[in-house]
């Protein structure tokens, strides 16, 4: 699809920043940045401030400390506030914010009038984002006639209208329609054609690994961890990273000065590493039917490619998975298929 302009690249900057709503901390001297040109998701459970960041962003709150910046340039601080206006943002909201008196087209033709764009060249870029989003056929329909997923989809061809320098996306997949996860696709590929700045929120982690270049994990009201996807599952650092990133297996390792002691192996112990916990996937552990093993079997049941397992050993419950049902009780041992990931101490 053509641009009706060129994206300004914009990195978004939080440096210390904090925001209460009455006696509720949100935010605790948040600081991180989300680069520009990228599609950064800030992730975690639901309450930890998440949105709140997207309201800094856009210019609807302002912090009670520290600065948002947008391209190296402060917007908001405690004692100032560049309106939303001036600020070249899109914005969809998880419900979606439409005029109830415009029909899907008058949505995109009343944003792209402030373009300098021919009216040919208007019309052609609207069929391609009514075409895009699989609107045509309701291009006539007005919002109360639209179902849910119609709705966001609407969203996400107006915010490309508005041919915005960032875009903030707040839980794109709230919508259970099937066609929505492909309308975000559509839409964060088109946003890396135009080099626009995206910071998207969810708690859903398959969302989040499915378009994120970048990641901020958010918890407790502070950024706890920044990096590409990979980077992050596979060295999420500490324990609370570990368990937003799916880890269920923790333990405190017997170690000394060159291997670390596991119920299930042993590994080289890293040079200068500090380890406080020894995490490992359930994906990546496998409970193997042993008469003399240590381990009893709690429950076990079918998971699709393969059984997921509960084992009761020496006082913990690890989870694991096996080829063939194992029946309560039986004995095992465990086997790990991969190095397990090493975490320093909260």
């Amino acid at each position: 699809m053509s641009s009706n302009g060129s994206n300004k690249q914009s990195d978004v900057k939080f440096d210390g920043v904090s925001m209460a709503y009455g006696a509720h901390q949100v935010l605790q001297r948040v600081c991180f940045t989300a680069p520009a040109g990228k599609i950064t998701v800030l992730f975690g459970p639901s309450g930890v401030g998440k949105t709140t960041c997207l309201r800094l962003i856009a210019g609807f709150e302002r912090p009670l400390e520290g600065t948002v910046s947008l391209a190296d340039t402060i917007v908001s601080s405690p004692d100032f506030r560049m309106p939303p206006r001036d600020r070249r943002i899109g914005f969809c909201f998880q419900n979606p914010a439409l005029w109830p008196a415009l029909n899907v087209r008058k949505h995109l033709e009343i944003v792209m009038k402030k373009h300098d764009d021919s009216s040919e060249s208007k019309k052609r870029q609207i069929d391609e984002l009514l075409d895009i989003f699989g609107l045509t056929p309701a291009m006539t329909n007005y919002p109360d006639q639209l179902s849910g997923g119609e709705q966001k989809r609407l969203e996400f061809a107006r915010a490309l209208a508005m041919n915005p320098d960032i875009l903030l996306l707040d839980e794109p997949l709230a919508s259970v329609e099937g066609l929505l996860r492909e309308a975000l696709m559509r839409l964060t590929k088109l946003c890396r054609l135009r080099g626009m700045t995206v910071l998207s929120v969810t708690h859903q982690l398959e969302e989040a690994f499915s378009i994120a270049d970048h990641m901020i994990i958010l918890h407790g009201g502070r950024a706890l961890r920044s990096g590409s996807p990979h980077e992050i599952f596979h060295a999420p650092g500490n324990r609370r990273v570990a368990e937003l990133m799916g880890y269920r297996n923790f333990f405190h390792p017997d170690s000394n000065s060159r291997t670390i002691q596991t119920l299930f192996g042993c590994w080289p112990h890293p040079e200068a590493a500090q380890v406080g916990w020894l995490t490992i996937l359930p994906d990546d552990l496998r409970a193997e039917e042993c008469e003399t093993g240590e381990g009893r079997v709690d429950t076990c049941y079918f998971a699709g490619r393969y059984f997921h397992c509960r084992i009761a050993m020496r006082e913990s419950i690890i989870e694991a998975t096996s080829d063939h049902f194992l029946s309560k009780g039986t004995r095992v041992n465990l086997r790990a298929l991969n190095t397990p990931v090493l975490l320093g101490e909260e």
